[in-house]
């Protein structure tokens, strides 16, 4: 069993439906390039055991058609074989819940029934969708411990820096989004970089993601 990538810019939307996901057990689903390969440098540094099929995709080379919402709708009633989805994506201006809340009264506006929803993590929910018969994970990006004006994935990176003593609160002041002090292309490598166990704490959403999804 293996963490397969699916590659929407490079591969047909059809292909994908139609080919691979008929061999998925389960599906990550993330906004952008740069998680999908966070996902992946994490389940390798900290050794997560992948004991199925799980497919791990961004939606940058479908956004132009459909919105995540629909994408998870499409996916759920297309893939019959899928039993877990998982979304990552970044909290933006909003905190976690009316993040989360606002994919699901997405999916509800499209005629999805939504379930029990849980906290898993303080950051990563999950939920249940009793007409499609599967569960949806949603795990927010943004460390709210930092008073940015947006929150996304790169607040984990001041976080693990933080952790590793190479940045300190005095660095932050005056500073409006993560983005200023840490540039996305460079999350692998100070993931890479750190400690096991900072790794773990600083993108706890994510691990939680994935012990839920694998």
């Amino acid at each position: 069993m293996a963490l397969i990538q699916l590659r929407p810019y490079e591969e047909s939307f059809n292909a994908i439906i139609f080919k691979k996901l008929k061999k998925l057990d389960a599906l990550l689903l993330c906004e952008g390039k740069t998680e999908v390969e966070v996902i992946k440098t994490i389940v390798k540094r900290l050794n997560i055991a992948v004991p199925r099929n799980v497919g791990v995709t961004d939606c940058s080379g479908i956004n132009a058609l459909y919105d995540i919402t629909n994408i998870v709708i499409l996916l759920l009633r297309v893939a019959r074989k899928i039993e877990k989805l998982g979304v990552l994506m970044d909290a933006e201006e909003m905190d976690i819940d009316r993040r989360v809340e606002s994919v699901l009264q997405s999916l509800k506006s499209s005629g999805v029934s939504v379930g029990e929803v849980e906290e898993l993590c303080s950051q990563t929910r999950k939920v249940t969708l009793p007409d499609l018969g599967r569960t949806l994970y949603i795990a927010v990006s943004g460390d709210f411990s930092y008073n940015f004006k947006t929150h996304m994935l790169e607040d984990h990176a001041i976080t693990l820096l933080m952790l590793e003593g190479k940045l300190n609160e005095e660095s932050l002041k005056q500073i409006a989004a993560a983005s200023e002090i840490v540039d996305r292309g460079e999350l692998i490598k100070h993931i890479d970089s750190s400690m096991l166990e900072n790794v773990a704490k600083a993108f706890n959403h994510i691990v939680c993601l994935l012990n839920g999804v694998i």
